[in-house]
């Protein structure tokens, strides 16, 4: 019993440590697990040398003796010649983004200065937005473009354009990197690009060209690995599938944050005013510092921390090769099932008190463990899942626990109280014949037996006779004190058990004279009183029964003495007379609860959402409960004594009924009915059979799936609207692509330009159609909408908006309603734009005849409601009603031509209530239709989820 009991234990515990890594696999153990990382990271001792890394920042100090912002490039290029000339540093980093051209004459001089020096690297960043950024240089830009193998693919979101510094400047420099940063959802920065993804080349970032150019000096390209590492010339770094890698932070032992590299101004190193070795064979990182012009992140060190410092702590580490990386999930799951395991088996062992402190031991040495393997190896195991697979081990074993007890003492208590009331059953008994009938009832009732025999002592005292037996007539045998199994119960006074009496042998002849059917076990318990034994109580279990245990014996051994003193004292019962047969009031007891019983089924099956169909072996109706007389519009005196096929003639519910038992199918049988109203009925059928194999009838349940059948038509349709929805703009990109391709010498430049911009507008319809199906998916899977906040100028979006609908059609006009001042919201803007997008589209395609359509503003209090009016086909009341819900569409022979996936105005809704807005319509059929929407002019403080 308690090795089977430690066996689940130890399985409910590696069922807890799977669950627990699934779960911190998914994410959603994030937060936790970003907790612990930041824990561990604090613990590291610093990186063992002080490195090859400086900083020159531009603080509020140095603008205060220089000037405002933006300088003359002019001065950056004395900058550069008095760091080459008076300090030597190994590299120099300007983490400043030289976009914006400079007067001509400054911006030579600086790109002079740059390519005199050699060894100067510049910022770039990369966009998601597509653009032309980076065309003017071409290809003379320094990118560093790695290579991917095998079959590697990053996760990353890909760069649509490229936004290097000035064609001249970047031709100048030893090398460009794009310095993006994307912090986790937390805001904080644990990880730092090496690599980021355009056009399916791998563009190495500025962090990892200085990188580069100081441990590949025979400039091998790039061989990139996502999820596992980049190669830089044999220098191999990991990184994620990301392309990013862990940036390895140091405290520096007390000296402060900032204080882990040596920090200089941007006006001392011009002035050449600090010590030459300073700077020396240094990467020297040129950056912001100063109040509202750096970009300040959390890290796991600091609450805020300038984006230089972070470029800085990334390069210095990967410089001295201490690289951070994420286990395996081989090593993540083996912990948590370890861990699992061994809270289960704790828990499963020791007392509930006892396991939670060593559980709590164990979360505690899991993070210790995990923050330990950190800073030895710069491994992360990970803490969450198995803290969590910890704690749901104990818990779940502990609640196991509590079961079994709960249940070992229901199981005594029943036992208990079966054997009080055998005894009391069996003491109420007055005639000897009743007794041991009483007895035989009571003790094969509470033993769970198939047959219990009862053999009594002769007078004489030499053999014993079978006195009352469950089956079998004719002479009851008898049997000698000296040569059977009974009888040598009866001569030593002791119980005995056999838990599986073999075919064929001696003990298995000697039942064969009293029982009627093969034995599997059977025990048996001396009727004593007072030191004399009167008789045997015998009690049997079929071979497909299970087996009498130990612990059974106990509860004969009180029966039998207990029936013993009755037989004693039936000679004194039997001269009294008036006694009361107690057993009559057992039978009427019985009968009340089994009349309850029968009262509460029959309440349950007449409530049933579900329709129950009883039918008997001839398949003629005994009775259909009020759920099922519903469905099928039939009275139950109606259908109740006839045959299934007369009064429900249904090939589905036939085919349940049939003799023949159901080959096994996957399909779900269904009656369609029409009249009076559509429903789609599931028959799921059992066959009642007696104890000989006989069909006695069968029980039919009857199911509703009205709902799941018209859900999955009406998916059916959405999936075949957007497969037609996406392959028509596919289409035309494909088509224009390939004439463009194909026919690119004899197509003149205007019909170029204009095929050109039908792929764009056709990209965009595509892009907008899959933002909007991704939000909406986000929606229906209850999680909130991600929401980037700007100042958004509704005249201004509208008009874009306008511009790439007007396009789509030749018979609509396009009118503005908004005042002359600037009407804006704080809001989300590709996000309004969606909204718009969707109602002018919707005004457009119902409005099949044309007409004018009206896009306008006007401010009210604290909001705006913005307007969009068309001359369209319009709508009744009832139709509105449903208008917002998702896959709901007009049902009407107007727009019977116009298709749709039913879910732009559930977008447009729940685009609104995220920017804890309200939309609405007014509508007449015939009359057109004004959609009206209203967004707060400020962003709330609690953000509406969709």
């Amino acid at each position: 019993m308690a090795t089977r009991s430690l066996a689940r234990a130890g399985l409910l515990g590696l069922i807890c440590g799977l669950a627990a890594f699934v779960v911190g696999a998914a994410g959603w153990l994030a937060g936790v697990d970003a907790s612990a990382y930041d824990f561990g990271l604090r613990t590291r001792p610093p990186l063992p040398r002080v490195g090859r890394v400086a900083v020159v920042e531009i603080n509020d100090e140095t603008i205060k003796r220089l000037g405002r912002w933006p300088w003359p490039w002019s001065r950056h290029a004395r900058f550069v010649r008095a760091l080459q000339e008076h300090y030597k540093p190994d590299a120099i980093v300007f983490d400043l983004l030289f976009i914006e051209p400079d007067v001509e004459e400054e911006a030579a001089e600086f790109a002079r200065a740059v390519k005199e020096a050699g060894n100067v690297y510049l910022a770039a960043f990369f966009s998601r937005v597509p653009g032309d950024g980076g065309r003017e240089a071409g290809e003379r830009i320094p990118w560093l473009v790695g290579e991917y193998l095998g079959e590697g693919e990053q996760h990353g979101e890909p760069f649509a354009s490229l936004h290097p510094p000035t064609a001249e400047l970047a031709e100048a420099a030893a090398g460009v990197g794009p310095v993006n940063v994307v912090p986790e959802l937390d805001g904080s920065v644990r990880r730092l690009p090496l690599v980021l993804d355009h056009g399916g080349a791998p563009y190495v970032s500025l962090v990892g060209l200085v990188l580069d150019a100081l441990v590949n000096p025979n400039r091998e390209r790039p061989q990139v690995r996502p999820g596992e590492a980049v190669d830089l010339g044999g220098y191999v770094v990991p990184i994620d599938r990301c392309g990013e890698t862990l940036v390895s932070y140091t405290n520096a032992w007390g000296d402060g944050f900032r204080q882990a590299f040596p920090h200089y101004r941007y006006d001392e190193v011009l002035s050449r005013s600090i010590r030459p070795r300073a700077l020396e064979g240094k990467v020297v990182f040129v950056g912001f510092a100063a109040t509202g012009m750096a970009d300040v992140h959390p890290t796991p060190l600091t609450s805020g921390t300038f984006g230089l410092d972070i470029n800085a702590h990334a390069l210095n580490g990967l410089l001295q090769g201490r690289f951070l990386r994420v286990a395996g999930w081989p090593a993540r799951l083996g912990l948590a099932l370890a861990l699992g395991l061994l809270a289960s088996l704790v828990a499963g062992t020791w007392s509930p008190g006892r396991a939670l402190a060593i559980s709590m031991v164990l979360v505690a040495w899991c993070l210790g463990f995990a923050a330990f393997i950190l800073w030895w190896r710069g491994i992360w195991l990970g803490a969450a899942a198995p803290s969590l697979a910890v704690l749901g081990a104990y818990t779940l074993t502990v609640a196991q626990r509590y079961r079994e007890s709960e249940r070992e003492s229901l199981r005594m208590q029943s036992t208990v109280d079966a054997l009080a009331q055998a005894t009391r059953v069996i003491a109420s008994v007055r005639l000897r014949a009743e007794v041991l009938e009483e007895v035989r009832a009571q003790i094969t009732d509470a033993m769970g037996a198939r047959q219990t025999n009862i053999y009594l002592a002769g007078e004489a005292g030499e053999e014993l006779k079978l006195a009352t037996a469950s089956a079998g007539e004719g002479e009851a045998p008898l049997y000698d004190m000296e040569e059977t199994t009974v009888g040598w119960v009866a001569r030593h006074g002791m119980m005995h058990l056999v838990r599986d009496v073999a075919a064929g042998s001696t003990l298995s002849k000697e039942l064969a004279r009293s029982v009627g059917m093969a034995v599997g076990s059977v025990a048996y318990a001396p009727m004593a009183h007072r030191g004399e034994v009167v008789g045997v109580v015998e009690v049997v279990r079929g071979v497909s029964d299970a087996r009498f245990e130990e612990g059974h014996l106990a509860v004969l051994e009180a029966l039998a003495n207990e029936a013993a003193v009755a037989l004693r004292n039936v000679d004194l019962y039997e001269q009294l007379e008036g006694k009361v047969e107690i057993a009559n009031r057992q039978l009427v007891r019985a009968y009340g609860e089994l009349k309850q019983e029968r009262d509460r089924v029959s309440a349950i099956v007449s409530n049933m959402a579900d329709g129950v169909l009883l039918t008997d072996a001839e398949k003629r109706v005994v009775f259909v409960n009020p759920a099922a007389a519903a469905m099928f519009s039939a009275e139950a005196a109606e259908v109740e004594g006839k045959p299934v096929s007369a009064a429900l003639p249904y090939a589905a519910l036939l085919e349940q009924l049939d003799d023949e038992p159901l080959e096994p199918t996957t399909t779900v049988p269904r009656i369609r009915l029409e009249k009076p109203r559509r429903l789609v009925l599931s028959p799921r059928t059992v066959r009642l059979i007696d104890e000989e194999g006989k069909r006695t009838g069968a029980i039919t349940v009857v199911s509703d799936i009205t709902l799941l059948e018209e859900l999955s038509e009406m998916k059916t349709e959405f999936v075949s609207l957007v497969s037609h929805e996406l392959r028509t703009p596919l289409t035309s990109i494909m088509g224009f692509a390939q004439t463009l391709r194909s026919d690119t010498e004899r197509l003149p430049p205007g019909e170029q330009d204009e095929f050109l911009g039908i792929i764009e507008q056709e990209s965009n319809r595509l892009v907008v159609m899959i933002n909007d199906l991704l939000d909406i998916s986000r929606m229906e899977a209850g999680r909130a909408l991600a929401m980037h906040y700007s100042e958004v100028d509704l005249r201004e979006l509208a008009e874009h908006v306008i511009r790439f609908q007007r396009v789509t059609t030749s018979a609509h006009s396009f009118r503005f309603e908004f005042p002359e001042h600037v009407v804006s919201v704080e809001g989300d803007r590709d996000k309004v734009e969606q909204i718009l997008t969707n109602l002018v589209s919707n005004a457009i395609k119902y409005s099949p005849r044309g007409g004018e359509i009206v896009v306008g503003a006007s401010e009210e209090r604290d909001e705006v409601k913005v307007l969009v009016r068309d001359q369209g086909v319009g709508m009744s009341q009832e139709e509105v009603g449903a208008l917002f819900q998702p896959y709901q569409r007009v049902d009407r022979d107007a727009i019977k031509g116009i298709r749709g996936t039913g879910l732009g105005l559930y977008l447009v809704r729940g685009l609104t209530e995220a920017h804890a807005g309200r939309v609405w319509v007014e509508s007449e059929p015939g009359q057109g239709s004004t959609f009206y929407f209203s967004l707060p002019k400020h962003r709330a403080e609690k953000e509406a989820g969709v």
